[in-house]
């Protein structure tokens, strides 16, 4: 008897699973091979505007476009397991300069999957996903429609088919999706941080931020989602996969993930109207740090390392319980959890707060536990001043 668990787990839950990152680099190949035709099908003719046709026009307009579908063919042989020795092979050049050339191709792939939104060094938001991932189902079609009326006669490698493309694409699997979905968040919640997701000053940044928010949501949303999916369809009692005593609360998961979907959701909204509020006073000074109405930042010759600490506090009072902290180095994790007052993180490290103070007290230069105690209780109370 086949089990329906593992049937279920094989499907993808419904017509928005998202196509496999396997997949979205065929696309974007596909993508590019047609640019590349497109671009070079001008150069077939010899009379008329490409009659007297020089080395720059070829450069400009074919030189870039086959550039970018050699990076493509990289990326998406990677995603299929291939090795950067099998790489170096067939382009004729060792593993390390097939690496050297092309894992900065693989390594944006995998970034704009993850976070397809960027920051410019202005502040503002862009979409830096591949033209042919902002709407993958549509391009798809439009690249079946492409490849169909370019068909030879007779066919060549795909006769009778009208979706050449799409056909060739698949979707995730639940268990794929929740990874997928798990990898996102961590991406998004450790670029939130290295952008200081509660940096002082500006509209933008806190617009920002809270469009991070929104993003998490979305991704628990959807979260939430595939666990519902999976306690619809599983029946306990019938799987053979998983005894009863392993099973997983699926309903349970889903409930979570909406509870912590709304939570961002909330977050978000909160920020924007802080946003707003701040936005309404007079602008300060952009050489002085604003005036915040709020217990005075610690006199310190430290003072940036204190900012920072400062900010990763910000940072993992916005996490949810569940949610682990970043990999920050120990002495991060340490000034974080004395500032928060999280005794729990301090015994999982094996600190007391004053071995924690000790430690910390020569990263900023106090001569004793008294003083260092003085300035993380100042660096607790501007925090907690700033969530009244």
């Amino acid at each position: 008897m086949a089990d329906p668990e593992l049937a279920v787990w094989s499907s993808p839950v419904d017509d928005d699973s998202p196509l496999t990152r396997a997949s979205l680099a065929k696309l974007v190949l596909a993508y590019d091979a047609r640019e590349l035709a497109e671009a070079a099908h001008g150069f077939v003719a010899t009379y008329g505007s490409y009659e007297d046709v020089t080395i720059e026009e070829v450069g400009r307009l074919v030189l870039a476009p086959a550039k970018r579908l050699v990076d493509a063919a990289v990326v998406a042989a990677r995603l299929r397991g291939v090795s950067w020795e099998t790489i170096g092979e067939v382009l004729e050049i060792t593993r390390q300069s097939a690496h050297a050339r092309y894992a900065e191709a693989e390594k944006a792939f995998e970034a704009m999957l993850d976070e397809p939104e960027a920051t410019a060094a202005d502040g503002t938001r862009y979409n830096r996903q591949h033209p042919a991932l902002r709407r993958p189902d549509e391009t798809a079609a439009e690249l079946d429609a492409w490849a169909v009326r370019h068909r030879e006669d007779p066919p060549h490698s795909f006769p009778g088919r009208d979706r050449p493309v799409s056909d060739g694409l698949r979707r995730m699997d639940p268990l794929t999706e929740l990874m997928d979905l798990s990898s996102r968040r961590r991406r998004l919640r450790d670029e939130a941080w290295e952008q200081a997701i509660d940096r002082i000053g500006g509209a933008a940044a806190g617009d920002q931020n809270a469009d991070d928010l929104d993003q998490t949501a979305d991704l628990f949303e959807r979260e939430a989602r595939v666990h519902q999916h999976m306690a619809d369809v599983v029946v306990p009692a019938q799987s053979v996969l998983i005894r009863p005593a392993m099973h997983q609360d699926y309903a349970t998961e889903a409930a979570k993930s909406r509870a912590l979907a709304e939570k961002y959701r909330r977050d978000a909204a909160t920020l924007r109207a802080a946003v707003r509020t701040s936005a309404d006073r007079a602008a300060p000074d952009p050489n002085t740090r604003p005036d915040r109405d709020s217990e005075p930042m610690p006199d310190n010759p430290s003072e940036p390392m204190l900012d920072d600490w400062l900010n990763k506090a910000r940072f993992v009072h916005r996490l949810a319980p569940t949610e682990p902290w970043p990999a920050w180095s120990t002495g991060e994790l340490l000034a974080v959890a004395v500032i928060l007052h999280d005794t729990q993180q301090l015994a999982a490290m094996q600190y007391t707060r004053d071995e924690a103070l000790e430690r910390l007290r020569h990263d900023i230069g106090l001569p004793n536990i008294a003083d260092a105690a003085t300035v993380f209780d100042s660096l607790s109370r501007h925090l907690k001043s700033e969530r009244a």
